[in-house]
């Protein structure tokens, strides 16, 4: 899922999700992902990455320990960023252009 309104960001801070993440560009968009399955390789919109955002957020879900960002469908490619719980921002690794994620341990 991909959420992008200041509105339904709100509203998801205050549900129970195993885990959710932003991604922040470069050039000022974000994408902000949730969800409860993990260890999943998700392809999205590519966005040049710049900042990490990830939350283990739980109630009733196993904690996934971290989210690694590739260049390249299928979490093939560079890894632009790989660490674990941080609410604010970090700067990525490697410069790139981001095209897929994986939640993991």
């Amino acid at each position: 899922m991909h959420f992008t309104s200041p509105t339904v960001l709100a509203l998801l801070a205050s549900t129970a999700h195993a885990w959710r993440a932003g991604l922040w560009g470069t050039n000022g968009k974000n994408l902000q992902v949730h969800g409860t399955a993990w260890p999943v390789c998700n392809n999205i919109n590519a966005i040049p990455l710049g900042q990490v955002t990830f939350d283990t957020v739980t109630d009733n879900y196993p904690d996934p320990s971290r989210i690694c960002v590739y260049s390249a469908p299928g979490c093939s490619g560079t890894i632009l960023y790989c660490g674990g719980k941080k609410l604010t921002g970090t700067t990525v690794t490697h410069a790139g252009t981001a095209v897929s994620y994986k939640i993991g341990t």
